[in-house]
C-alpha cells in the first residue's frame, strides 16, 4: 500500500525506494536519511543504522552526506558503540559545509552529550559552545536550550560552578521562553 502523509508526500522507506527504481539519487539518500531517523526514533537501531549506511555510502558529494553520518553516530552511540559514533560525529562535521544547519546543530549536541558520556568534559564544552554559536547565528532556537544544558553540565564536571550557574540559567531561559512561544 503506498502510504502518503497528509500533505501527500509517500513515507521515507516508499521514497528510498521509488529514488532506486527512478534512478533519483536525491530521493534515494533522502529517503535513507529519513528511514534511519524514523527507525531510530522506534528504537529499531540495527534497521536503522543500514539505511544511515546506505545513506553514507550513496552521499559523498551529496548534500545529506553529513546528515548521514549524523545519523549513523546517533544510532551507533544509542548502541553504546561509542568510539564508531565519535568517528561518524567527526565526519558530519567535516561535512557542515554541505548541510543545513538544523542538521548541524543536532550534530552538536549529540557529540557533545557523547563526549560528556566519555568524561571529556572541555571538549564537550568547545563542541556545545560550537552548537550554540551556531543555533545562534540561524535563528534555531528549539535545540538552542538543549546546547546551554550540554555546557552547563560540561562546567559543572570541569567545577566551574559560577560559569555553569550562568549557562543552566541561560538554559532555563531557552527552555521557558519555547515552552510558552508553543503554549500560544
Amino acid at each position: 500500500a503506498d502510504r502518503r502523509d497528509r500533505a501527500g508526500r509517500p513515507s521515507a522507506p516508499e521514497r528510498y525506494r521509488g529514488g532506486q527504481e527512478d534512478d533519483d539519487g536525491e530521493d534515494t539518500i533522502n529517503g535513507a536519511v529519513m528511514s534511519a531517523r524514523m527507525l531510530a526514533i522506534a528504537e529499531n537501531c540495527d534497521e536503522a543504522l543500514v539505511y544511515a549506511e546506505e545513506a553514507k555510502r550513496l552521499g559523498p558529494h551529496h548534500n545529506a552526506h553529513s546528515a548521514a553520518h549524523a545519523q549513523c553516530a546517533d544510532i551507533l552511540s544509542g548502541l553504546g558503540r561509542m568510539e564508531e559514533a565519535e568517528t561518524h560525529y567527526r565526519k558530519a562535521i567535516e561535512y557542515a559545509e554541505s548541510t543545513d544547519k538544523t542538521t548541524m546543530v543536532m550534530t552538536y549536541q549529540g557529540y557533545g552529550k557523547l563526549l560528556l558520556s566519555l568524561e571529556r568534559y572541555a571538549e564537550a564544552a568547545g563542541v556545545f559552545r560550537s552548537g550554540i554559536e551556531m543555533a545562534e547565528t540561524s535563528g534555531n532556537t528549539e535545540i538552542l536550550h538543549l546546547l546551554h544544558l550540554g555546557l552547563s553540565q560540561a562546567q559543572h564536571k570541569m567545577g566551574r560552578a559560577d560559569q555553569a550557574l550562568k549557562s543552566y540559567m541561560t538554559y532555563h531561559e531557552q527552555a521557558d521562553s519555547l515552552f510558552n512561544v508553543e503554549k500560544e
